[in-house]
């Protein structure tokens, strides 16, 4: 699953959005701009190893919100100014079983480094763990 934001939700921008093409899609759904990467993976019999593969599979969804998010940060730069902030390109994931979440923020530390850190984990069983991480992810999305 990832978030982002709807192509119409940018309705007076929406020539300088076709000009720049595709490379701010995440699908072909019209979400643009991603920011928030969920990998389930069920707890099966086995079990083993299924966080480490969704987070995995965060760290490359993450990675690629990043460098949509980048390569809108690339367009300003081409006009010189010193007005034009660049945007924060952090992107947040959720590493999720079927009793446990893991949540992390991910950044680019210059062109060839990025960096994941865990922010969280939570027991999805625990009633003051699941409200915990209602919470962040409502905020994350809000």
């Amino acid at each position: 699953m990832i978030y982002g934001y709807n192509d119409e939700g940018f309705p007076q921008q929406r020539a300088q959005l076709i000009s720049m093409g595709t490379e701010m899609e995440a699908n072909n759904e019209g979400l643009l701009y991603p920011f928030f990467v969920i990998e389930f993976k069920g707890d099966g019999p086995s079990g083993s190893g299924s966080l480490w593969v969704a987070t995995n599979q965060c760290l490359g969804g993450s990675t690629s919100c990043i460098n949509i998010a980048e390569r809108l940060n690339h367009q300003p730069r081409k006009c010189e100014s010193e007005n034009i902030k660049p945007i924060n390109s952090a992107a947040f994931s959720v590493a999720m079983s079927g009793t446990e979440a893991r949540l992390y923020i991910s950044w680019r530390h210059n062109e060839l480094d990025y960096y994941m850190a865990n922010i969280e984990n939570f027991l999805l069983q625990r009633p003051e763990h699941y409200i915990e991480f209602r919470k962040y992810v409502l905020n994350i999305i809000d």
